[in-house]
């Protein structure tokens, strides 16, 4: 919730039921610096923040599209094996990632946000053909493996992501900024990575197309990432 004048700021502080604002966007508030059209804002005043961000995040949500919704897909069709096998390894992985994202958020907290982030894609440079090859072997144990490894990688980029991309923005255009950059990697991202994947398989009728898939979107993130400048994670 975004107060709108002193008084509702006093108003939050005294209300249990509400978020406090944090000090930075306080402090925006007090000195009126919000933007009238903060949509426009964000692409006039920060188009190399938005670029850097989508572009360096969109590997997580290309991940996430491949291991979490594509997986069960190419099982079934393309190897033909039972869809129970893919069903319970997605839940045991999800089950396993749960652990992974709090501890990768506490290394957040030690290390740089960026840092984790990229860590994150180099594994995941790392295990995008492994994933495919362990996956082929239509062992049950093995790709279980698979998919459980591949859920602890996914963590580890999207522990860092929400810091990144906030830090990346000024408290007054922050939310806008984060969820025009949210919206657009998302979209870019996990939107198309099933259709993609789809397409990849039925033109090159191997996996490991998949991979290069995947590796390609996790270069594209570690080389954005460079130009992401999260001077703004310290303002609160």
């Amino acid at each position: 919730m975004h107060c709108r004048s002193d008084t509702d700021v006093s108003g939050c502080r005294g209300n249990g039921l509400n978020l406090l604002e944090t000090p930075s966007f306080q402090k925006a508030l007090k000195e009126k610096e919000l933007p009238k059209l903060p949509f426009i804002s964000v692409f006039k005043d920060y188009p190399k923040q938005v670029v850097a961000g989508v572009l360096s995040n969109v590997s997580s949500d290309v991940a996430f599209g491949v291991f979490a919704f594509y997986t069960a897909t190419y099982g079934i069709n393309y190897l033909g094996l039972n869809q129970s096998i893919f069903v319970n390894a997605t839940l045991a992985g999800a089950v396993v990632a749960v652990f992974a994202i709090f501890l990768s958020g506490y290394f957040c907290d030690i290390v740089s946000p960026k840092k984790l982030l990229g860590l994150g894609n180099v594994l995941l440079i790392l295990w995008a053909i492994p994933y495919f090859y362990l996956l082929n072997t239509k062992s049950t144990g093995l790709i279980f493996a698979a998919v459980i490894i591949a859920f602890v990688i996914h963590s580890i980029m999207w522990a860092p992501l929400a810091s990144v991309i906030a830090s990346s923005f000024p408290a007054h255009i922050r939310f806008s900024g984060a969820a025009i950059t949210y919206m657009l990697r998302g979209l870019l991202g996990g939107g198309v990575a099933p259709l993609l994947s789809t397409y990849l398989l039925n033109q090159f009728n191997s996996g490991y197309a998949i991979s290069g898939y995947i590796v390609l979107s996790a270069v594209i993130a570690l080389f954005s990432l460079k130009y992401v400048n999260i001077k703004y994670q310290k303002e609160d």
